[in-house]
């Protein structure tokens, strides 16, 4: 199965705003949850730790092991921008925070930068995710919604 066939069936990423660990997977521990590469993020701390991370590593191996351990030769640039896209589809809109860095990650991986800035009050003003645009309005910032 593709990222876009979970997208389609309403399969996202679990995901909890308040969760003091990541939820939303880096690529780099879908690369070593594969086997890929001996180097992790947070993997090895959520094995043991919190099973909505690993559930959602799988999720995204689920979407794109198939096409990763299938190439040709395996190219793992290539690969990153796959599991990065991957990543990013499967992530709701809702929780596409300017705040959550394995977002940001995987839209930099992917080619598609969400943001630029560091500062606080622009990414809270332009992020589109619900908690940014209730924050920003009570903050009495323009409207964020655009």
């Amino acid at each position: 199965m593709k990222a876009d066939t979970f997208k389609k069936a309403g399969i996202h990423f679990l995901h909890c705003r308040f969760a003091a660990v990541p939820e939303i997977p880096y690529v780099q521990d879908v690369l070593y949850a594969l086997r890929l590469t001996d180097t992790q993020e947070y993997y090895d701390f959520c094995v043991s730790n919190h099973a909505t991370y690993v559930i959602n590593v799988g999720l995204v191996i689920a979407a794109v092991a198939g096409e990763v351990l299938t190439m040709e030769r395996y190219d793992e640039a290539e690969a990153r921008k796959m599991i990065a896209r991957a990543i990013l589809e499967l992530t709701a809109e809702r929780d596409k925070c300017l705040f959550n860095s394995a977002v940001i990650k995987a839209a930099q991986e992917a080619g598609t930068p969400l943001t630029d800035s560091t500062d606080w009050a622009i990414l809270t003003s332009t992020c589109r995710c619900p908690q940014c645009r209730e924050r920003a309005s009570e903050m009495g910032f323009a409207d964020s919604s655009a």
